[in-house]
């Protein structure tokens, strides 16, 4: 796979999770920025957006129907913690990329997830390392059809209605677009709120989202935050912003 604007791409078959391998190649090997891991296959995939107190689910697929892919970065000191915005930019370059093969139909939700017909179609993780490395993955599903799916809410470009997408060429489309939007995110956050809101099918919507404390916070998803934080407006006019969570429940305008 050519390598682009990345230092290094590597695919292997099979790994416990994409993102801890390439932390662990990175503390013995000192990987360069934009390095990139790609695997046909994880055993051990997580399924949710890491945060200390929240356990994340199991992200499981049936070998080569997916893009399972991970991305070591080091981002500036002005932009250390942002990784909820970190990885919304990751989720808008899938986005992106889907738009060749199903053009208008990918949206973004809050906070890390690719959906298009109401159902999951990618999700984006971060894990870091002590040092300020971070590694961001996404798994996309790609060709697994309605019985290789845990559930109705999960869905595929197959079963969207793109049947024949290459994983090769996938893999290269969204890899390129991610080092583009990193590079601007890098420079400015600010640079990439209008591009994320844009495709974020959350705004404008009633939502709940159960923080990490387990406590539930509820309101009009009014805007996304430089950092990705999620601005909530309440009925009595009070705004709340949430930085972390798992939205579970939404209603439409």
């Amino acid at each position: 796979m050519a390598q682009g604007p990345y230092a290094r791409v590597k695919v292997v078959e099979e790994v416990d999770s994409t993102n801890a391998e390439l932390l662990r190649r990175a503390a013995k090997a000192k990987s360069a920025r934009l390095t990139a891991l790609l695997a046909e296959h994880q055993s051990a995939g997580r399924g949710r957006w890491h945060h200390p107190e929240v356990r994340p689910r199991p992200w499981i697929a049936p070998p080569r129907s997916s893009l399972i892919a991970s991305v070591l970065v080091q981002p500036p000191s002005q932009q250390a913690g942002r990784r909820t915005m970190l990885g919304l930019v990751w989720a808008l370059a899938a986005v992106e990329a889907l738009d060749l093969v199903l053009p208008g139909v990918a949206g973004l939700k809050w906070p890390n997830d690719v959906m298009a017909a109401g159902r999951k179609l990618a999700g984006v993780l971060a894990s870091s390392s002590e040092d300020g490395c971070v590694a961001i993955g996404i798994g996309l599903n790609v060709h697994q059809s309605e019985e290789q799916l845990p559930d109705r809410r999960a869905g595929s470009l197959a079963l969207a209605g793109a049947p024949d997408v290459d994983r090769t060429w996938l893999a290269i489309a969204v890899l390129s677009a991610a080092a583009t939007w990193y590079e601007r995110w890098a420079r400015d956050a600010s640079s990439v709120v209008g591009a994320v809101s844009a495709r974020m099918i959350t705004l404008g919507r009633q939502v709940e989202v159960e923080l990490p404390n387990g406590q539930i916070a509820s309101g009009r998803a009014e805007a996304i935050q430089d950092d990705g934080a999620l601005r909530l407006r309440q009925p009595s006019g009070r705004t709340w912003l949430v930085d972390t969570g798992e939205l579970v429940q939404e209603h439409g305008e």
